[in-house]
C-alpha cells in the first residue's frame, strides 16, 4: 500500500485509484513533508492520508513464506481501529526523517489511531 501523508498546508487532491482519510491520530510521533519523526507530544492529527493500493513483488523464489524485503529508512507501523490497540487494522509502511531513528519507532509503540470516539 502506497501512504501519503499531507502537510497542513498541502493540497488535498487526490489521484486516481486513490482515496483519503481524514481524522487519523498519529502516536508517538508528526509527520513534516511526508516523513515521521519522533516526538515527546502524545498524539498528532493527520490532516489527509492518502491511501492506494499496489502489488508489490516478494523477494525470493515465490515460495511460501517469502517476505517484501523492507527499504532502508521506512518503518511499519500498525493502523489501530481505537486508541485502546485491541484491533488493528491493517499496516502502512512510511518513510522516516532521521534513518539513525529507525528502531526507536518501534520501541516507542508509535501507531496510527483510526477513532478516539470508540474507546
Amino acid at each position: 500500500m502506497d501512504v501519503v501523508i499531507e502537510d497542513r498546508d498541502g493540497t488535498s487532491s487526490l489521484e486516481e485509484r486513490c482515496f483519503g482519510l481524514r481524522g487519523l491520530k498519529l502516536q508517538g510521533a508528526v509527520s513534516n513533508g511526508n516523513k515521521l519523526s519522533l516526538t515527546s507530544a502524545i498524539m498528532s492529527d493527520l490532516p489527509l492520508t492518502r491511501l492506494r493500493w499496489t502489488h508489490v513483488q516478494p523477494t525470493g523464489s515465490g515460495q511460501q513464506g517469502s517476505a517484501v524485503k523492507q527499504p532502508a529508512g521506512r518503518v511499519t507501523l500498525p493502523v489501530y481501529l481505537n486508541a485502546n490497540r485491541a484491533n488493528i487494522i491493517f499496516t502502512v509502511d512510511l518513510q522516516v526523517a532521521k534513518l539513525d531513528e529507525e528502531l526507536s519507532f518501534y520501541e516507542r509503540g508509535v501507531a496510527l489511531i483510526a477513532s478516539t470516539s470508540l474507546n
